[in-house]
């Protein structure tokens, strides 16, 4: 008697639940069958929605507009208004419903996703790609309206953006070495993305108009270990490389259309090897594959008008032959191009260069010296504009000894951030640890940095003053110059920041010196 009981108690129970389901008490329940049903619906009728946006008046002249839908896809959006942007979308290229029959959505500006999308909460990646954080019912037919309330590293539309400097060029600026003509210019973010490919002309416009003589641009490929030994590889799947060399070319002309100077740093990025204790087998194919890969980069330069060319030589090879071995690759590079060549070598604490001079015995075959300065030329709160200029001619001095000892000079690149009290450099921050474009925003505003762009601007002007004065440095470039502009971003661009219109300002200087 009891074990019936018990059994028709289960078939209760089972009943029960299906009729709770079928009663559509279960919510997932009922939104699987309301989105199954909107499908149908909506395939039935080939259904296409139409989504308009109203984007903040502060959105900057040449960005586009973008809608991410939980497709995982993005969609540039037609310019429909003064300040509206408008797209359709068929359940075809949608695919599938969300829950409930539902499209989730997000806005964008120039196509980078998350880096550059509409500001919602929560401001995560995550949340970005599988929420997307907006969600209406898709109807055929339907006109679905909204507005952008800002975009992520803007303020809100009305919020001053400061884009200038009130520092002014001082002094006068002595000529160069050998009459050469001042290398001002920016590098341009060195990791490439498609999203890129709409702006290389605006970016080169906005160089130009700045008056900026020269570009920089530092493809990248991965030297990694292929059974046992080193081996340069596009690794484009797993890295933000350049597709291929003819996409890297088009960039490379979209500057030289505009009349800029063109300067290529290939690297080998940005796994890291172990040189210690390698066999003679290993260091052969080592030299191999990066003469190769420098041999490539000299054919593209030369194919596209490139003006210089430079490599980073470390210090890890100490074999009696390092001589004949680098020797040989700065003459293959010359072999096929026929613009300067130069050689990276990293400045640091202490007003000195790695590698040193006495390692570098095959300067005769350079053009230039190249020199990446990150460390600080300042560890005061509030320094002087004079105490600045003066730690910035330290670290100048510290390069010194590659013109005295090989006639040969140098190129200065910096790497400050838009982050209050950037000359102290590399020792108040690494270069990861700063906030940037793909960041979430609550990095900065709970990190140890505070937004701080006229700082760079002092750092920038430190350099350009202590320049001045040292003919033998013949150029200047900062790191990381965007595609188009991120006003409240802490990374190092100076694009659309302070530090870019005094830099303008230096530029017309040189420009007013160099014609005069």
């Amino acid at each position: 008697m009891k074990s019936r009981v018990v059994a028709g108690a289960v078939v209760i129970v089972i009943l029960g639940l299906f009729f709770l389901k079928n009663l559509s008490i279960d919510p997932e329940y009922t939104a699987e069958i309301e989105r199954a049903n909107a499908q149908e619906s909506a395939l039935r009728e080939n259904a296409v929605m139409t989504f308009e946006v109203d984007v903040p008046s502060n959105t900057l002249d040449g960005d586009t507009v973008w809608i991410y839908l939980h497709n995982q896809k993005g969609y540039k959006m037609d310019k429909i208004g003064v300040s509206t942007y408008g797209h359709n979308v068929s359940i075809n290229e949608l695919e599938t419903l969300a829950e409930n029959g539902n499209v989730r959505y997000r806005y964008g500006r120039n196509g980078y996703d998350y880096h550059t999308a509409e500001y919602l909460e929560p401001d995560t990646n995550d949340y970005f790609w599988t929420r997307q954080g907006r969600e209406t019912k898709f109807e055929n037919g339907k006109v679905q309206k909204d507005a952008v309330g800002r975009w992520r590293w803007f303020p809100a539309a009305g919020t001053e953006i400061v884009k200038t400097s009130p520092i002014e060029p001082e002094g006068t600026f002595s000529p160069r070495i050998n009459g050469i003509e001042f290398r001002s210019g920016q590098v341009i973010e060195d990791f490439y993305v498609p999203a890129f490919d709409d702006f290389f002309g605006s970016t080169a416009a906005h160089l130009k108009n700045n008056g900026y003589g020269w570009v920089e641009i530092d493809p990248a490929e991965q030297l990694t270990m292929v059974d046992g030994l080193p081996k340069v590889v596009n690794n484009v799947g797993e890295n933000p490389n350049y597709p291929n060399e003819e996409k890297l070319k088009e960039e490379i002309l979209a500057y030289k259309s505009q009349g800029l100077k063109v300067m290529l740093g290939p690297q080998t990025c940005c796994e890291t090897l172990d040189f210690r204790n390698r066999s003679d087998e290993w260091w052969d194919a080592y030299f191999s594959e990066v003469e190769g890969y420098l041999v490539r980069m000299a054919i593209v330069a030369e194919e596209t008008g490139v003006d210089s060319i430079h490599y980073a030589v470390g210090n890890d090879y100490q074999g009696a032959d390092k001589d004949e071995r680098w020797r040989r690759i700065f003459q293959a590079i010359k072999k096929n191009f026929s613009g300067d060549v130069g050689q990276m070598v990293w400045s640091f604490q202490g007003y000195g260069v790695v590698p040193s001079a006495e390692y570098i015995t095959w300067a005769d075959e350079l053009d230039y010296f190249y020199i990446a300065i990150d460390h600080s030329i300042s560890l005061e709160d509030s320094p002087t504009d004079a105490e600045l200029e003066e730690g910035a001619g330290k670290m100048l001095d510290g390069t010194k000894v590659l013109y005295d000892e090989f006639d040969k000079p140098v190129l200065v690149r910096t790497t400050y951030f838009n982050v209050k009290e950037t000359w102290r450099g590399a020792t108040f921050y690494n270069i990861s640890s700063v906030a940037w474009m793909g960041s979430e925003e609550d990095v900065l505003e709970g990190g140890p940095y505070e937004f701080g762009p006229e700082d760079q601007a002092r750092t920038v002007n430190a350099y350009f003053r202590a320049m001045s004065q040292r003919p033998f440095v013949i150029g200047y470039v900062q790191f990381g110059y965007t595609h188009w502009e991120n006003p409240l971003c802490p990374d190092l661009s100076v694009r659309g920041k302070p530090a870019e219109d005094l830099w303008a300002k230096w530029n017309r200087m040189l420009s007013e010196n160099h014609s005069g």
